[in-house]
């Protein structure tokens, strides 16, 4: 008896642990998530990318590292997490934004599936367009007011600008309120 009641502690701790990761590992959809880059947690993901946009920009961002964020995202739902990159050299980026690339890992080597540039952070927004998560990026103006940038995914053509959305500080510090998870 003692030996059944030991098998349903601790399959009801097992049971316990697998609804509490999942929980953890797999956020609510309703919500948004913020896409965080890093410039030093994935060295080798990091020389790849600055090596496939030195060969085609004619770049030298494999002199530092530090020129190249990455940040890790599924898009598309399929378990395998694509790589964003955020590349800083001044023959790429400027006033016109950041130099920001999307790639899917295939085996050994990323493939690019879309470029393009941006402003501030990217946030992955819970809807899809044709299979693929929509991204937001806000950025403020100079008349005090924040633009909402969305990005969807159009077939053969990648992510397109959809729209932009004015919306005062006030209305941003809502919207991130309702609708922008912790993190941790």
């Amino acid at each position: 008896m003692e030996s059944k009641q030991k098998f349903w502690i601790r399959s009801l701790l097992i049971g316990l642990a697998a609804v509490t990761a999942t929980a953890y590992f797999y956020p609510k959809k309703s919500s948004i998530e913020p896409i965080l880059f890093s410039n030093t947690l994935y060295p080798n993901d990091q020389m790849e990318v600055a090596k496939l946009i030195d060969k085609e920009y004619e770049t030298d961002l494999t002199k530092s590292l530090y020129s190249v964020e990455i940040a890790y995202c599924d898009l598309d739902d399929d378990r395998k997490p694509e790589v964003i990159a955020l590349a800083y050299h001044s023959s790429i980026c400027g006033s016109g934004g950041i130099h920001t690339e999307i790639f899917k890992r295939n085996k050994d080597h990323l493939q690019k599936v879309w470029e393009a540039m941006t402003f501030g952070s990217l946030i992955k927004l819970p809807h899809k367009t044709n299979g693929m998560y929509d991204i937001a990026f806000f950025v403020d103006t100079l008349d005090g007011s924040i633009n909402n940038h969305t990005l969807v995914w159009k077939k053969d053509e990648g992510y397109m600008f959809q729209k932009t959305k004015k919306m005062t500080k006030e209305e941003f510090d809502s919207y991130a309120k309702e609708n922008i998870r912790p993190i941790f």
